[in-house]
């Protein structure tokens, strides 16, 4: 379970084969906003859900081994990839997505060995 400012959303039927996994999401009051039956490639390494109601995830899914990031688009059920913004000599020793803190993402990274955090925004394409 995720909160953004105005919102709340889970994932459900996760881990079930028998029902594919679904993001769903209701206001404040209750009300339900969305519900998306996640397709294509769902299976992240980590995810973190904003402040303005956007689903990240991190998925291993690039051609070298690395990973990708992707926004959820509700209306459709597809993931986009957007660019992670992480520094070039973070990103090639590996960040994993942990949260989100408002619209930044928070990476969890071992340079060196040595365990850092680091919140970045997102960029968009």
């Amino acid at each position: 379970m995720c909160a953004a400012s105005d919102r709340i959303g889970v994932l459900i039927h996760e881990s079930f084969a028998d029902n594919p996994p679904e993001w769903v999401e209701w206001d404040l009051t209750g009300k339900l906003l969305s519900r998306t039956t996640l397709k294509d490639r769902w299976s992240a390494a980590g995810r973190a859900f904003t402040s303005d109601g956007r689903l990240y995830a991190q998925s291993q899914w690039a051609e070298n081994g690395g990973f990708v990031l992707d926004v959820l688009d509700t209306a459709t059920s597809k993931w986009t990839a957007v660019p992670d913004n992480l520094p070039e000599e973070i990103k090639t020793r590996g960040a994993f997505l942990l949260a989100a803190d408002g619209e930044d993402l928070v990476y969890k990274a071992c340079p060196g060995g040595n365990v850092r955090l680091l919140w970045v925004r997102p960029g968009v394409r």
